[in-house]
């Protein structure tokens, strides 16, 4: 589910099936995310992004709700010439996150077709 209002928008997604990312109890399951992006009038984007990931049943006796973790995303984006150039930084609230969820920053260029 996803709504938007301006520069603001919002999704929900929920698990409907068992299985979820590894989990073999993850039905309910769950993922909300915030975003904020205004483009100025010199084709520049701002935005910032703030998701919550909350997991549903038990895996191997232990509760899958350990695993629940936030995530941020700030960026900025820049459209010239059909191509999309994004610098951002993200970060997560898990701790001990191994080097799949530690802060970065990545720089990306895009082209849709």
């Amino acid at each position: 589910m996803t709504g938007s209002w301006k520069w603001l928008s919002a999704s929900y997604y929920s698990t409907v099936s068992s299985e979820y990312f590894g989990l073999t109890d993850g039905r309910g399951s769950s993922y909300f995310t915030a975003v904020a992006a205004y483009t100025f009038p010199i084709k520049l984007t701002l935005g910032g992004s703030y998701g919550v990931t909350r997991l549903s049943g038990t895996t191997a006796g232990v509760p899958n709700d350990s695993l629940d973790y936030d995530d941020y995303k700030i960026w900025l984006g820049y459209s010239y010439t059909g191509l999309d150039f994004e610098l951002a930084w993200t970060d997560t609230d898990i701790n001990n996150p191994g080097p799949l969820a530690e802060d970065r920053v990545f720089f990306s260029i895009t082209k849709n077709f």
